[in-house]
């Protein structure tokens, strides 16, 4: 296995992409990933972890982390990377709630998180970020 540090950008990024195979990696960043279409395997620490459509996953930054797509059909999945000095001095305190179980399934999510991840998405890039 050939891990990789991803280095991250000091702002937000926001991103609609069809799923593929991702290696091993961390980042000092925040991943919220809300699957779209068909299925994504998504792989934190030594677990795999599968997603439907509408499942979001949190990846906290600092932890290693992989995707696997098993499925012949195309899955496409809402990645937005939330850089960690957004957390200012509290970095490490959130930190320590990485959730045991990092996958929310689609039917416990209010559908204004939905809207919260779609207005993030279609931000033009010169746009401020809402979250700052």
């Amino acid at each position: 296995m050939h891990l990789t540090f991803k280095e991250t950008k000091e702002e937000v990024y926001a991103a609609q992409r069809v799923s593929k195979h991702i290696s091993p990696h961390l980042h000092n960043a925040l991943e919220i990933v809300c699957v779209t279409e068909g299925t994504l395997e998504i792989g934190v620490g030594q677990e795999l972890y599968h997603m439907e459509k509408g499942d979001i996953g949190f990846v906290f930054s600092d932890i290693i982390h992989h995707y696997q797509v098993f499925s012949e059909k195309t899955s496409r999945a809402d990645y937005i990377l939330v850089p960690s000095s957004f957390a200012g001095v509290f970095k490490d305190k959130i930190q320590g709630y990485a959730p045991k179980y990092p996958v929310i399934r689609a039917k416990q999510i209010e559908p204004d998180v939905y809207n919260a991840i779609q207005a993030i998405i279609q931000m033009e890039e010169k746009e401020p970020m809402i979250v700052q």
